[in-house]
């Protein structure tokens, strides 16, 4: 696959240090386009964490939830556990 021009804007956005959360309906070339950026930005050397906000979404991208990644779980237990 090649990337958009919108998606190459992104990309250099993302190159040159820009946090982002991407958004769009399903189809659009969010899960590509963020293997993408996680692909450049490693061979530059950084350390890349993506996470998504659901599981599907996580599994697409070949990463975790937000919760699993960040140890808080999904919520079903209480402050003490």
């Amino acid at each position: 696959m090649v990337l958009t021009e919108d998606q190459r804007y992104i990309l250099e956005k993302a190159l040159k240090g820009h946090s982002m959360v991407v958004l769009g309906q399903s189809g659009t070339g969010k899960s590509f386009l963020v293997k993408e950026i996680a692909k450049e930005l490693r061979k530059t050397g950084k350390l890349v964490q993506i996470t998504a906000t659901i599981g599907i979404a996580s599994v697409n991208i070949g990463s975790k939830t937000v919760h699993s990644w960040s140890g808080i779980s999904d919520g079903r237990y209480s402050n003490d556990s």
